[in-house]
């Protein structure tokens, strides 16, 4: 399924996620639909239904894909679950991974390099001018 830019490029899995719909989900699934496919913020079926609380779907997607996979943020489903009080979903998932400094840091410099910011810029416009002595 190819992604749509005209909803959020959420792909009709993620729409069906969104709103809970398992039947609708397993049927996409039975039909060839990936719920791995990943939206513009990098959210899975399994990180929209997480963070919407619809433990039922999670379970379903539990038997399909990996639960650790990470968003665009560096966060899991678990994340977005326990970020919503979700507490019987993020009981059912691994618990949020956490990130080292050192993951944390690649994945700033990829989202600078995607972005187009440059750190370490000057701050500022132009040069400044010499004092006469």
């Amino acid at each position: 399924m190819q992604e749509l830019e005209e909803v959020g490029e959420n792909s009709p899995m993620h729409l069906a996620a969104e709103k809970g719909l398992i039947t609708t989900i397993e049927q996409f699934m039975i039909c060839g639909g990936d719920p791995t496919i990943k939206n513009k913020c990098g959210f899975t079926c399994m990180h929209i239904a997480a963070r919407n609380g619809h433990t039922d779907l999670v379970k379903l997607l539990l038997t399909k894909m990996d639960p650790e996979a990470r968003d665009s943020f560096g966060f899991s489903a678990s994340y977005w679950a326990h970020q919503n009080g979700h507490s019987e979903i993020s009981a059912i998932l691994p618990p949020p991974l956490k990130v080292t400094k050192e993951e944390y840091y690649e994945h700033i410099k990829q989202v600078w390099a995607t972005t187009g910011f440059k750190p370490g810029g000057k701050k500022g416009k132009g040069k400044k001018k010499k004092k006469k002595k």
